[in-house]
């Protein structure tokens, strides 16, 4: 009996390193693609330099909570809450955000989803 239970549980771990393993590809695949089209959407400086665009970067993270996948500007990452949300100028006109950062969240998340369907 103690043998069945062994085997037993060698089958259950390499199913879950397996799923892990898929899962990690599917958060690192649709952060990729996160990033290319946060780079693609991003706003440009008036010169058309793009700092701010090139800057953004993906952490995969694996801890006892589980795992995160977490994107950030490196270069300007003060900029990315004022450009995504907008802000309000001196003489109290307001400019409004783009939202490019809500935009590749959602795709990513959709993507993610969709990739977790298919395992």
């Amino acid at each position: 009996m103690k043998d069945l239970e062994k085997q037993l549980a060698d089958i259950l771990d390499e199913y879950k390193d397996e799923l892990t393993d898929s899962l990690l590809a599917e958060l690192e695949s649709a952060g990729k693609d996160a990033i290319s089209n946060l780079k693609r959407t991003s706003p440009r400086s008036k010169n058309g330099r793009r700092h701010y665009a090139n800057g953004w970067t993906l952490n995969l993270e694996k801890s006892w909570k589980g795992i995160e996948l977490v994107i950030y500007n490196k270069n300007k990452p003060q900029l990315t809450h004022i450009l995504n949300d907008g802000f309000t100028m001196r003489n109290g006109q307001r400019h409004k955000g783009d939202g490019h950062i809500d935009d590749a969240e959602k795709l990513a998340i959709d993507e993610v989803e969709r990739g977790i369907q298919k395992l």
